[in-house]
């Protein structure tokens, strides 16, 4: 979410501020909109709308993984995934960290 962290304030003195909002996609329209933003809008009291934008992007090749069984087969395959698996994670959020 560009343009802050939280969604909602209650306006005090020292606010409480939250994130109650969220955008939920899935991975199949995330594959034809692959560069959404989510922006977050400035707020007129209580909560900051949300504004989803998309842009279809045709230049992109579809990519799609596929897991080889022969990989199981190489004596550096599990040391390689353990030692990508353990670098730090620079994502901002939980969806960011599972992708």
């Amino acid at each position: 979410m560009c343009g802050g962290l939280y969604t909602w304030s209650n306006n005090q003195e020292n606010p409480t501020l939250v994130k109650l909002d969220r955008v939920l996609i899935s991975q199949d329209w995330e594959d034809i909109f692959p560069q959404v933003v989510v922006n977050r809008l400035p707020r007129e009291v209580y909560r900051n709308p949300l504004l989803v934008t998309v842009n279809k992007c045709a230049d992109l090749p579809f990519i799609q993984f596929k897991f080889d069984l022969s990989w199981l087969k190489n004596p550096d395959f599990f040391h390689e995934v353990e030692r990508i698996w353990m670098q730090p994670c620079r994502a901002r959020t939980a969806l960011d960290k599972i992708q």
